[in-house]
């Protein structure tokens, strides 16, 4: 998924998130638990399984 793609379903499931350092988002997640953080592929996209883990979704 390209960025907007994965900013776009972080929203969708309610939580935040901000660019970290170039290479992962930063997801807030508002449940009490530490922010969780989504690596970016190589070839510049996300992962569909990194962005649900980082949800907290299985």
């Amino acid at each position: 998924m390209d960025l907007n793609q994965t900013l776009d379903m972080i929203a969708r499931h309610g939580f935040t998130a901000s660019v970290g350092n170039g290479v992962c988002l930063v997801v807030f997640r508002h449940d009490g638990n530490p922010p969780a953080f989504v690596n970016r592929e190589p070839d510049g996209t996300y992962t569909r399984r990194a962005v649900l883990a980082a949800l907290g979704a299985h």
